[in-house]
C-alpha cells in the first residue's frame, strides 16, 4: 500500500534488464542505458523520500494511523509508544474502538461516520485513552480524515495528539480560581455556582436546603496581635474542626477572610437546622491549640430555610449576610424563611 510505486519502479527495472523489454521495443545500447539511468535516479529519489518520511513521522510529536472503514488498525508510527503507552506491535491488527469506553468510544464511531460520508473532510475531537497496564488516562486531541481513494493510503488517516499536560494545567487552574489557596475550600465564586446548583434542583424536585452564613469573630485580633502565619494556622484549625462537625456531604466555603458559608441539603425542620446552628457555636466554646498557644473564636451564623419556591439564592446570601453583620454579640443563630426571588 505505502510502498507501491516504490514497487512498481523493481518490476519495471526488473523488466527492463530482461533481454524482451529491450527486443521487444528496439531500444539502441545507448538508449537502453540512458533509460536504465533514469529509472535508477528515480529509484534513488524514493528511496531518500522514503527515509525522509520515517525520519518525520517517528519524530513527530503527534501518532499517526491508518484504519479501514471498521476501525482496524491497519499502520501506526513508533511515536505510538512515546506518545499513548502503547508499541506498534501491541496495537496493530486491532480495532481502535477496543482502546476506549463509554462516551471516548461513541465519539470516534461518531467521526469515523462523519469521514465515511464526507470524503476528503476532517474532523477533529477530544478523547480519553486509558493505558490499561498502568491505567493511567490520556488525553488525546484527534483528528480523522477520509482518504480511502487514495491508492497508497487506502484507509482512514487518524493524528492523535497528547494533550494530558494541557489539560491537566487547565484543570489546575480552574481548581486555583475557584480555591481558596490557604484551606482548599471552594471560594466564593464556586459557592456562588454550587448555590444556584442547589437552587435549581429544589425547584424542581420541590426539596428544601438551608443557607448558613458564618461569621468568624477573633481572627482579626491573631493577625494583629501574633502576625499573619499564626493567624492562617489559626484559620486550619477552625476549618478541620467544622470539617469534621459537618461531614463530607455539606458543602463547605470559604466566603471571604473571616466568613465561610455552608450548604445544607435534605429535608429538615427548622428545629433542625437552628440544633446545627447551635452545634456550630458549641464548636468554638473550646479553645484552637496552635502552638503553644491556646486561641479563642466566636461565631455568628445567619440561617436561611429556602421553601419550596425557592429560585435565586444570590438574594438570600446577600439577607443573610446583612442579617448577621449588625450584631456583635458572641454565638448569635438568626434564622429567617422565606421565598428566594
Amino acid at each position: 500500500m505505502n510502498y507501491s510505486a516504490k514497487q512498481n519502479l523493481t518490476n519495471l527495472k526488473n523488466e527492463i534488464d530482461s533481454k524482451n523489454y529491450k527486443e521487444k521495443f528496439n531500444l539502441t545500447a545507448n538508449q537502453y542505458y540512458q533509460l536504465e539511468e533514469k529509472l535508477m535516479y528515480k529509484h534513488k529519489q524514493i528511496e531518500e523520500l522514503s527515509k525522509r518520511f520515517k525520519v518525520l513521522v517517528e519524530d513527530f510529536t503527534d501518532v499517526i494511523g491508518i484504519i479501514d472503514c471498521q476501525g482496524k488498525i491497519m499502520y501506526i508510527s513508533e511515536t505510538s509508544k512515546k506518545v499513548i503507552g502503547y508499541k506498534r506491535e501491541e496495537v496493530i491488527g486491532k480495532n481502535i474502538l477496543d482502546f476506549f469506553q463509554g462516551k471516548d468510544k461513541e465519539r470516534i464511531m461518531e467521526m469515523m461516520d462523519f469521514v465515511l460520508n464526507n470524503p476528503n473532510k476532517t474532523v477533529q475531537g477530544d478523547v480519553t485513552m486509558t493505558v490499561s497496564k498502568l491505567n493511567i488516562p490520556i488525553y488525546l486531541e484527534m483528528k480523522m480524515k477520509n482518504l480511502l481513494n487514495e491508492p497508497i493510503v487506502e484507509g482512514l488517516v487518524v493524528y492523535m495528539n497528547n494533550i494530558t499536560r494541557r489539560v491537566e494545567m487547565e484543570k489546575r487552574m480552574a481548581h486555583i480560581s475557584t480555591h481558596d489557596s490557604l484551606t482548599g475550600l471552594p471560594n466564593r465564586i464556586y459557592f456562588r455556582k454550587q448555590l444556584k446548583i442547589q437552587c435549581e434542583h429544589v425547584q424542581k424536585t420541590k426539596s428544601k436546603f438551608a443557607l448558613m452564613m458564618l461569621e468568624i469573630g477573633g481572627l482579626k485580633y491573631v493577625n494583629y496581635s501574633l502576625g499573619y502565619e499564626m493567624g492562617d494556622k489559626f484559620i486550619l484549625e477552625i476549618v478541620n474542626r467544622l470539617k469534621n462537625y459537618l461531614g463530607e456531604n455539606i458543602f463547605l466555603s470559604r466566603y471571604s477572610e473571616d466568613h465561610f458559608a455552608v450548604i445544607v441539603p435534605g429535608e429538615k425542620s427548622k428545629q433542625e437546622y437552628d440544633d446545627m446552628g447551635r452545634g456550630l457555636v458549641d464548636l468554638f466554646k473550646t479553645p484552637f491549640t496552635v502552638g503553644n498557644y491556646d486561641l479563642d473564636a466566636y461565631v455568628n451564623i445567619g440561617i436561611c430555610i429556602c421553601p419550596y419556591d425557592g429560585q435565586d439564592g444570590i438574594q438570600s446570601e446577600s439577607r443573610q449576610k446583612s442579617h448577621y453583620s449588625g450584631q456583635r454579640e458572641r454565638g448569635k443563630i438568626h434564622i429567617n424563611s422565606f421565598p428566594m426571588i
